[in-house]
């Protein structure tokens, strides 16, 4: 008879990949958190060394404003953005990311820096 080469999970195990499932490796995360603040030494529009690459710091809230989005692909790395597609509000965080394909008059704001 062969050996049997699995391991039964005990209570803890399940709650350990339940908690793994709860909080992700922020690995990825912080890393693209820290190359955004290497790459943004100032608030506003910053462009990095990569063509097409800019990176934008707010260190404030802001109040809602009237905007044009050019295509682009919108990723928080912290806080919490806000645009509003005639008066739909689309909410962009960290977990949560905002593609526009086309120039776009919207409105903004930050909620959290």
């Amino acid at each position: 008879m062969a050996e049997r080469t699995y391991r039964e999970k005990t209570g803890e195990d399940a709650m350990n990949e339940s908690e793994k499932m709860a909080n992700p490796d922020p690995g990825p995360q912080q890393e693209l958190m820290q190359f955004a603040k290497r790459s943004a030494m100032q608030p506003g529009l910053n462009p990095t060394a990569l063509s097409g690459l800019s990176i934008f710091r707010a260190d404030h809230p802001t109040p809602r404003l009237e905007v044009v989005y050019n295509p682009c692909l919108c990723i928080i790395t912290q806080g919490k953005k806000r645009a509003f597609f005639a008066e739909t509000p689309i909410t962009y965080d960290p977990l949560h990311y905002l593609m526009v394909s086309v120039q776009l008059p919207l409105q903004a704001e930050i909620m959290e820096a």
